[in-house]
């Protein structure tokens, strides 16, 4: 590291001396061209417990750099030298008992009794240095701390609508480097389904004198997941009361999401299969147990028509096996030919998995029957018991569309 300085008047040296003096720190002159210490003041004894004189001897200075700096510090001491070039540099000497000590030389170019020398001071930095050594330290087991607890922290300037995050919230949302980020990039991340909640949450916070916040919420990442984050928020204010900073932590809490969401999945399995059981125990009609599954069916996934088509002999028709309807949403009833249901009952029995249609991406199925029966969306499972069939299990939406969750495919397979 290199930085222009000036001499100063002449007349001044003899005081800027004392005032080193008292720092402790070294006043030398040296050779300008081989940088050999030339005379140095008596601080040299408190900086390195060897005397001034002592200094003035051929290699003294490189003989006492720390081994790990020897070698880049000579190499940037002789680059200031060849450029005749005003320089500050940073490294470790050996004292004579041993110690350590970092030192931070300054040195300019300038006259001395009518000759080119360049004039320098080295100050003991050791106390900062150890203070940086500790701050960074601090700062690692507090990342570390994070790291583990899945907690960030986050600092809201509400004047430049910038974010600063720390390392761990970066790792959390992006691959982007510790640089702040804008308010609005990071607003765009949110889920559309909680966007409108966690705006509400911070206008609370800023518009409505609320000092602490906790909202909480889906965030796209970089690699387009989204993680579930909680964040608890607490307003500074300035001297006038007006919301200036926001400054909280945010937490991961994507696996406590995620389970809580697949023990409701597996409560829901196991009280639709106990309602199929007691529909089971409940008839001895086959006809009637089918019927009775549709409504279930029906219900448990909050359709507004559920059927159960069959394919008849000619293999492009499928016609309507079973059917429950919502009152406001009636269909053609037992004996129906529906629509060609191929493309559905092909990909889904190939995929294991219930498959989604509708009028933004009818599968090859008619668009005009979707929209005579007002169907928004629907979802369709191919059946194939041995000896029968095959047959679709179908759902359809009709007052809205609706977006299923893997744990809802299984469970209409299952």
């Amino acid at each position: 590291m290199s930085r222009h300085a000036d001499a100063g008047p002449s007349g001044s040296r003899s005081e800027a001396e004392a005032l080193c003096a008292a720092l402790g720190a070294v006043v030398w002159i040296a050779d300008p061209v081989t940088g050999a210490v030339l005379s140095g003041s008596d601080g040299a004894y408190a900086l390195l417990g060897l005397p001034a004189g002592d200094w003035q001897r051929p290699g003294f200075w490189a003989s006492h750099l720390h081994p790990d700096d020897r070698d880049t510090t000579l190499a940037a001491r002789r680059e200031a030298l060849d450029a005749r070039r005003d320089h500050v540099l940073d490294y470790r000497m050996v004292a004579a008992d041993g110690a350590v000590v970092w030192v931070r030389e300054a040195a300019v170019f300038t006259e001395h009794d009518g000759a080119s020398v360049l004039r320098g001071v080295m100050i003991d930095v050791s106390r900062e240095r150890r203070a940086e050594r500790a701050l960074r330290r601090l700062s690692q087991e507090f990342d570390e701390a994070q790291r583990l607890a899945r907690v960030g922290t986050f600092a809201h300037d509400l004047g430049t609508a910038t974010v600063s995050l720390s390392s761990r919230s970066h790792e959390l949302l992006t691959d982007v480097g510790l640089a702040p980020l804008s308010f609005a990039s990071l607003a765009a991340r949110i889920h559309p389904d909680d966007a409108a909640t966690m705006r509400r949450a911070i206008d609370d916070a800023t518009a409505h004198g609320r000092d602490q916040v906790e909202v909480e919420g889906r965030v796209r990442r970089d690699d387009g997941r989204h993680v579930h984050l909680r964040a608890v928020a607490h307003v500074i204010r300035n001297d006038a009361g007006a919301p200036v900073r926001v400054f909280g932590t945010v937490q991961d809490v994507t696996e406590q999401r995620v389970a809580e969401s697949a023990s409701r999945a597996h409560v829901r399995l196991l009280e639709t299969l106990d309602a199929v059981n007691v529909a089971i125990q409940g008839t001895t009609d086959p006809q009637a147990l089918v019927g009775d599954v549709i409504a279930i069916v029906l219900e448990r996934f909050g359709a507004d028509r559920a059927f159960l088509a069959r394919r008849d002999q000619n293999p492009v028709a499928w016609v309507i096996f079973y059917e429950r309807t919502r009152p406001e949403w009636p269909g053609g009833g037992p004996g129906y030919v529906i629509c060609d249901l191929d493309p559905v009952f092909s990909e889904s029995l190939a995929s294991g998995r219930a498959l989604q249609y509708g009028l933004d991406d009818a599968r090859g199925l008619s668009v005009a029957f979707l929209q005579q029966y007002g169907v928004v969306a629907a979802y369709g499972a191919a059946l194939s018991p041995a000896g029968h069939g095959p047959y679709v299990l179908g759902l359809h939406y009709c007052h809205e569309s609706t977006a299923w969750s893997a744990n809802d495919e299984r469970l209409l397979q299952e």
